[in-house]
């Protein structure tokens, strides 16, 4: 294989724009759940979350009511009503758009290694869909996402023995490349189904080994 991967013991994944091609269908629905507060804060928090790609949506929406100086006396409440709201538009989407393709097969080339998921997503909703697609069953050492954030979640794994000392993560977005450095796991940016803008002087800049799409990494 072109970058060894039966040498991992763990083999970690990003989702949106990684196994699925859903960073669009996201960027969308935070666009039109924002318009509760008007176009501006439409436009300002789809632009940070192109801008903050891989970062959890409630980490997203605390910071739209930041911006938009939510007065309301139950800010949680208004919090959970647009996690609501983005939910149930993405919801559809991730149950029907693109893929990776043979995942099945990709998964029987690397026996002796297990497979994370680490995620944005919110966890639950994530588990759900990737049940309904069939693979939740792939991903052995886990599938897990938001509310909690990615280098949390892996201090926590390693702390439980559930992530190998040998580690490589499969990433589209600069912060699972600083997930990656801080826990010091080796990484690589997939660069097919990404919304990061200039993501190729990044890779080049950071020397990122990178690939169009996560199939490439088997050939």
């Amino acid at each position: 294989m072109k970058y060894e991967l039966g040498d991992y013991g763990t083999i970690l994944f990003d989702c949106d724009g990684v196994l699925l091609n859903s960073n669009s269908l996201k960027t969308n629905a935070f666009y039109e759940t924002a318009m509760r507060f008007g176009l501006e804060a439409a436009e300002m928090l789809k632009k940070h979350h192109l801008n903050n790609g891989g970062i959890s949506r409630y980490d997203k929406f605390n910071w739209l009511l930041d911006k938009v100086k939510c007065k309301e006396k139950n800010r949680d409440a208004v919090l959970q009503e647009l996690l609501v709201l983005y939910s149930k538009i993405v919801f559809d989407g991730l149950l029907n758009c693109e893929i990776v393709s043979d995942l099945h097969n990709l998964r029987k080339l690397t026996p002796k290694s297990s497979w994370m998921i680490l995620s944005g997503s919110d966890q639950e909703e994530l588990r759900r869909v990737l049940s309904y697609r069939g693979v939740l069953r792939l991903f052995d050492a886990g599938v897990f996402g938001s509310p909690e954030n990615k280098i949390n979640i892996i201090f926590r794994e390693r702390q439980l023995l559930n992530i190998s000392p040998r580690a490589i993560f499969f990433g589209d977005s600069r912060y699972d490349h600083e997930v990656a450095c801080a826990s010091k796991i080796d990484f690589v940016f997939i660069s097919g189904w990404t919304e990061m803008v200039n993501w190729a002087d990044y890779v080049q800049q950071n020397n990122i080994a990178y690939e169009s799409s996560v199939e490439r990494l088997f050939q």
